[in-house]
């Protein structure tokens, strides 16, 4: 039993050491975002559209905001601003061609589906957040332009009471029929995003 007390002495601060989140300043951080962007996004073809969701962390958001010398008391005041919510990058395209354009029929005003995601795909949306069901609280669409294949849409979400859980985006796609497209992000590849600090490491 004595043994057995030791090991636990001797194991319990590397678990404690290990779990916690890296600090890291902010050229580390979005440094080892753009390694890891892979890791908290997730994407899927159905019929010839292309989905894909990635988890914005609101520190990344607030750097890309306010640049990457923002003050110690602007962060925090950021944070407090975004702590109601988590966010998330929807972007669709087309396998060919403009998908504001894409199997449109003569009588199809392509300007319909620059309305939808505008002013509508709000409501077919949902994050299934551990056992919580969120539904979309706004939104914000960003066109191609005819230049990017993408069509972008920022997408706020309350936080979920859960721990740290597996994020499943949910699609009701009406405009190409494909039914409930899920994207899925790991709650592993969230944990493992290190915290911000602007303090000298």
């Amino acid at each position: 039993m004595k043994g057995y007390s030791i090991v636990l002495i001797l194991v319990f601060p590397f678990v404690l050491t290990n779990c916690r989140q890296e600090q890291v300043n902010s050229e580390q951080y979005l440094q080892y975002l753009d390694k890891n962007w892979e890791k908290l996004t997730d994407s899927r073809e159905m019929n010839g559209i292309v989905y894909q969701a990635r988890f914005l962390p609101n520190d990344y958001r607030i750097i890309e905001r306010f640049g990457r010398e923002i003050n110690d008391q602007k962060l925090q005041s950021e944070r407090q601003n975004l702590s109601d919510f988590q966010y998330f990058q929807i972007r669709l395209k087309a396998r060919t061609g403009n998908i504001m354009e894409y199997n449109t029929s003569e009588s199809e005003n392509p300007a319909l589906r620059q309305h939808y995601y505008t002013h509508q795909f709000t409501k077919d949306l949902a994050l299934i957040d551990g056992k919580d069901t969120l539904y979309c609280e706004a939104h914000q669409f960003v066109p191609n332009h005819g230049i990017s294949p993408w069509i972008s849409v920022l997408a706020a979400f309350k936080v979920s009471e859960s721990k740290t859980t597996e994020k499943r985006i949910v699609i009701n796609d009406h405009i190409f029929h494909n039914g409930k497209v899920i994207l899925k992000i790991p709650a592993s590849a969230i944990s493992q995003i290190p915290q911000l600090t602007l303090d000298k490491l």
